[in-house]
């Protein structure tokens, strides 16, 4: 990756970072409010609602937003047929989920799920309607706007959730907050975009698109069981209160565990697919962005399920003290799903859509597995075994990807080395601060676990400072020799992150 990409890269990545732990921010704070204010068997209902109704959204939309990103052009005829496409595929599918929300609700075994479900389809119709200004933005690479257009949907909503909580609303303020989010996304990613759509469609641009989404619709659909299914499992075998629990531990496990995967997640697609022809840069900028993220995730992971008997019951109320071993398990597994994501990322860039199938596939019949076998040690085994499916496929996603991008086992483990001795490092200070709380009897206090957590943020920074300090001194001579060299060179290209006109 040259010098002026990686900063546009690193400039994307800063972007996406605060757009993503902006919105998981505000997503996080609603529910830790709203987990005051409601119950468990509330936010199990609706986890359940919202596992059926996303399965609605995924057929709905085709996949087809994923082709205007990684298509080297798009006009704006395929802009139109792709966007009333989605639009009417979206309320094909809302219509649809509306019509089924009785049946589903029966064969769940589940009547309260029917209302819900009735008003999650405006859910599903929004999100058709979105999905075409979003993806071009992602294509264009505008990054600050999406971010503060995710902000900006998710402070809307939270308040509106939190106001119908407290006027008594129930569950049904959890299905006012994703409505809401729709709402707000359909009219900012429409302000945002410099184009509208004219009246076009054409057949052979949709199958075009469709053929181009259509395996990676399977693989999102292979990919959806085997992200949603431990969810339905804990609803459907043990009820809405165990998935409660469950679900506000996933919760809290991606907001400071899979945030970081997601930026990295959503950067690396479209930067991927322009470095599709430089395999020296392609190379390099995986090594760099596979270090950072592993440096990143590791202590964020571990210091949730280090902190997590103090803090859940501290934040939400002892009335979640169920949650607990959920969340330390989940953190676990959000770690070792994270190390997939840029191998899917390169994989998606390169147009290998069957391969992920593939992947998709292996992963579905792996949880499988190890869900069936841990089912009769209740939720929590559940939630142990899709932690062990993670890290079982991660030797399979490396091979895939070795046509398209040759990187060595051995060059892979060095990006990691320097995340593996700093959690070796953080388990160390872990225990020596859980010892000195211990010592001053402030063991399973918020004060005791607040110098656990700093022992062990020490100890994780002491082997890893030095490259920290070298890779910050690479970064800001990169930044200031990108400075210098954009004052001596004129360019009409678009401020990365800024959408330029179609």
């Amino acid at each position: 990756m040259n010098q002026s990409l990686r900063v546009q890269a690193l400039r994307w990545i800063a972007w996406t970072t605060l757009g993503r732990f902006g919105e998981e921010g505000l997503r996080l704070g609603s529910r830790l409010v709203l987990a005051r204010l409601l119950w468990p068997e509330a936010f199990g209902l609706f986890a359940l609602a919202a596992v059926i109704s996303g399965a609605f959204l995924l057929c709905a939309q085709l996949q087809m937003a994923s082709a205007i990103i990684q298509r080297p052009t798009v006009d704006r005829d395929l802009r139109a047929t792709a966007h009333w496409s989605l639009t009417l595929l979206g309320v094909a599918g809302g219509l649809a989920q509306l019509g089924l929300a009785g049946p589903v609700s029966a064969l769940v075994g589940e009547p309260r799920l029917a209302p819900l479900l009735a008003v999650l389809c405006l859910h599903v119709v929004l999100q058709g309607i979105a999905a075409t200004p979003r993806a071009w933005l992602s294509r264009e690479l505008a990054f600050r706007q999406l971010a503060g257009a995710s902000m900006a949907a998710e402070g809307i909503a939270t308040v509106a959730a939190v106001g119908a909580a407290v006027a008594g609303a129930g569950v049904y303020s959890l299905a006012v907050h994703m409505v809401l989010v729709g709402v707000s996304e359909v009219y900012l990613m429409w302000r945002l975009v410099p184009w509208r759509p004219h009246r076009h469609w054409r057949l052979d641009e949709f199958l075009a698109l469709a053929r181009f989404g259509s395996p990676l619709l399977a693989k999102r659909g292979v990919d959806y069981l085997t992200g949603q299914g431990d969810r339905f499992l804990v609803g459907y075998l043990f009820g809405p209160t165990p998935l409660g629990y469950y679900a506000l531990a996933l919760r809290l496990s991606s907001a400071v565990g899979d945030g970081v995967a997601v930026v990295f997640d959503r950067v690396a697609f479209p930067v991927f697919a322009r470095t599709g022809g430089d395999l020296r840069r392609s190379r390099r900028g995986f090594l760099h962005a596979l270090r950072a993220q592993s440096l990143l995730i590791t202590p964020v992971a571990a210091g949730l399920a280090v902190t997590a008997p103090v803090v859940v019951p501290l934040a939400l109320g002892a009335d979640w003290a169920g949650a607990v071993l959920f969340v330390q398990i989940l953190a676990v597994r959000a770690l070792l799903s994270s190390l997939s994501v840029l191998p899917r990322a390169v994989l998606l860039a390169r147009g290998r859509q069957w391969r992920l199938l593939g992947l998709g596939l292996a992963s579905l019949i792996v949880s499988g597995i190890c869900w069936t076998a841990a089912i009769p040690w209740g939720p929590a085994g559940i939630a142990a075994a899709s932690g062990m499916a993670a890290g079982l496929l991660l030797p399979v996603a490396l091979p895939l990807m070795r046509d398209d991008l040759p990187i060595t086992l051995a060059e892979w483990g060095r990006a990691l080395l320097p995340a593996g001795v700093g959690l070796i490092a953080l388990a160390a200070g872990v225990a020596a601060g859980g010892w000195v709380a211990a010592a001053l009897g402030l063991a399973g206090t918020a004060a005791g676990t607040a110098l656990v957590v700093v022992a062990g943020g020490l100890a994780y920074l002491l082997p890893v400072l030095p490259l920290i300090a070298r890779e910050a001194r690479f970064y800001r001579e990169l930044f200031r020799e990108d400075g210098r060299g954009a004052e001596g060179t004129a360019t009409s290209s678009p401020t990365p992150g800024e959408a330029p006109s179609p």
